[in-house]
């Protein structure tokens, strides 16, 4: 078994393998059932050599220990013709091998000397075939203290020094499980290293590759391998820092591909093409609050991932003409604040007094020229959106509703400052509410903890410039204008 990360290990369990210890104790805090499966490719691979693997979560008793070991050794299969008999020798088929710690080495015996009988008359490498006990989740052994000591002495108490090993693998530390008082023997420790971030990837693309293979379907397609390679680093690019287990980033990604496939599939004309590069960073950078939100609730199983697909929209971030009208102010006034620096909202929007309605256009351009030996800035939309104050955005979201929309008349005569009435409309719950309904929808994105109390809330915009864009169009809005950095 190939799997990327695992090749150092794998040469190491090699060599041990070549002249085992009697107790083998390997750790791995990140990704232990990956390494239970390299462990377990690279035993059943292994010549002259007998091996039974357990999970101490499944066997919680002593006699499902005693069962499931000497079964495997045995290469014995229960079957339901038989009345599912655990495995005994022909001829003391009345014999218990489970009912006692006794009765089990006793076994252990009676499957070496059976393997030995056997290998008479044909060479010495059946007489020295090795025994491996692996025994993944170990620390599970704590709640049987009777049985982990033996098993940690297994060799010397059964008297197999030289043809029996057992191997531990566990999340914790040796020092955390060990038996008091010296009771177990210092075991052969391996620490396994964590995978880095190109191995996880590695990792994820041989899957899809897998999954392609085994059970292709309109979502997994072989020609669909670029745009997922471009998927799955930007997932982990995302999500790295909180788990190394590439299997919890494939169980994210597959909730999160097939939304994702069908938007960029949307974004091309000719069947089985893929979209070009602009479109591919359009839609991953539409698509990451979806990669953060989805890790949130699916890494702790909050839900299950068929039910977080159903809550998404259908066009995630996509230009939705069913959005009611404040909706659409709010978010045109989201991307204006998270696209233009806190300094230019006083020219893009201050007004005086005399000014009602006038619209002030700034002007030369927002960048100023870059002279020789000057680093030239990068423009904010290659940047991304930044984050802005809950105040902030309210007071654009006036400035836009009292220079595009007219329903002045409606204004009480006591209220003769331009932009009064305007200001007080925006403020009330109902917007303040409608904002938080945006955030639900993951088309605003809040970047302060919910239960912080100092200091207004602090969003960021989640929806794309094209969308903005069709926003700004049916409301009428000048958006090229509104825009500090149009490039």
């Amino acid at each position: 078994m190939d799997t990327a990360g695992y090749r150092e290990f794998a040469d190491n369990i090699n060599t041990i393998l070549s002249s085992p210890p009697p107790f083998l104790y390997i750790r791995d805090s990140n990704t232990p059932r990956i390494t239970s499966s390299v462990l377990d490719s690279i035993l059943s691979s292994a010549e002259n050599l007998r091996y039974a693997h357990i999970d101490a979560v499944a066997c919680f008793t002593p006699r499902l220990v005693f069962d499931s070991i000497l079964n495997a050794l045995a290469r014995w299969t229960p079957r339901w013709s038989d009345g599912c008999a655990n495995w005994s020798k022909v001829d003391a088929s009345d014999e218990s091998y489970n009912t006692s710690l006794g009765s089990f080495m006793r076994g252990l015996r009676d499957i070496q000397s059976d393997v030995t009988n056997t290998g008479k008359g044909k060479g010495k490498a059946a007489e020295d075939a090795q025994m491996v006990i692996f025994i993944e989740n170990a620390d599970r052994l704590v709640s049987m203290p009777n049985l982990m000591v033996p098993l940690t002495r297994l060799a010397e108490l059964s008297q197999l020094d030289s043809t029996l090993s057992v191997i531990f693998l566990s999340r914790v530390r040796w020092e955390d499980i060990r038996p008091p008082l010296g009771a177990s023997p210092d075991p052969f420790v391996v620490d396994v290293q964590p995978l880095t971030k190109d191995d996880a990837t590695q990792f994820l693309e041989a899957k899809y590759l897998r999954i392609c293979a085994e059970n292709p379907c309109d979502a997994y397609n072989p020609s669909f391998l670029p745009l997922y390679k471009q998927f799955v680093s930007a997932v982990v690019g995302i999500n790295f820092p909180f788990t190394h287990d590439p299997n919890e980033l494939a169980y994210v990604i597959a909730a999160q591909w097939p939304h994702f496939i069908g938007a960029a599939l949307r974004e091309v004309s000719e069947e089985d093409a893929l979209p070009d590069e602009p479109t591919r960073m359009r839609l991953l950078r539409s698509f990451t609050p979806s990669m953060t939100a989805g890790f949130e609730s699916l890494y702790p199983r909050e839900t299950h991932a068929a039910d977080w697909v159903e809550s998404l929209p259908t066009a995630t971030n996509a230009p939705s003409s069913s959005l009611p009208r404040m909706h659409k102010y709010i978010l045109l006034a989201s991307y204006i604040a998270s696209s233009n620096p806190p300094k230019t909202d006083l020219r893009m929007f201050g007004r005086g007094l005399d000014e009602r309605g006038k619209k002030k256009k700034r002007k030369g351009g927002g960048g100023a020229r870059q002279g020789a030996g000057k680093v030239a800035k990068v423009p904010q939309r290659l940047i991304g959106p930044s984050p802005f104050p809950l105040d902030r955005l309210v007071a654009i979201l006036g400035a836009l509703i009292e220079e595009n929309e007219d329903y002045r008349t409606e204004a009480p005569e006591s209220m003769k400052i331009p932009g009064e009435w305007t200001d007080m409309e925006v403020s009330r719950v109902g917007v303040l509410g409608t904002i938080s309904e945006l955030t639900r929808m993951r088309l605003l994105q809040r970047t302060t903890a919910v239960d912080k109390l100092d200091g207004p809330p602090v969003l960021k915009c989640a929806i794309s410039y094209e969308a903005a864009l069709e926003y700004a169009r049916e409301l009428g809005v000048p958006l090229a204008d509104l825009l500090w950095e149009t490039a």
